[in-house]
């Protein structure tokens, strides 16, 4: 995954997501706070996917933001599909993007566009605090997981 480009970013959303990557993933600092915060979660969620959904399994990181979790899949072989509401973050995700399967779905977690036992692998993280009714999404995401 590549950070762009600073100066290509016209969107108030690309800049705002730029910047949380700087702070958190590109830190040049790798002794602050937020990076190492942001870093040893990500990695913890990210080695639990990869030792529990085989290459080329198919996982829907739910609520992607700025789709790290969702581009850090793609590249290692999982079929990755980053869902948020806000199109512009999966544009901003998109010129990230260097390889691997990865398909950005501008989708509510409430109702997944995915058949019933379909997906190897769900994150949600950072999601359901900000939600009214979060049993919602725990019940859509059970329907679409795989059983078992």
């Amino acid at each position: 995954m590549k950070l762009p480009d600073k100066n290509s970013l016209k969107e108030k959303e690309h800049l705002f997501l730029y910047e949380h990557d700087l702070m958190e993933l590109h830190n040049p600092n790798v002794n602050s706070f937020e990076y190492q915060r942001y870093k040893t979660r990500i990695d913890e969620i990210i080695k639990h996917i990869l030792m529990y959904v085989e290459e080329g399994g198919k996982v829907a990181e739910i609520g992607c933001a700025q789709g790290n979790m969702s581009l850090i899949l793609a590249e290692n072989g999982r079929i990755a599909f980053a869902l948020d509401l806000r199109h512009p973050f999966l544009t901003y995700m998109m010129l990230k993007y260097e390889k691997g399967k990865l398909f950005p779905l501008a989708e509510n977690a409430e109702n997944l566009p995915f058949k019933d036992n379909s997906l190897d692998g769900i994150i949600v993280a950072e999601l359901l605090e900000h939600t009214i009714f979060p049993h919602l999404i725990l019940r859509e995401s059970n329907r679409v997981l795989k059983k078992g």
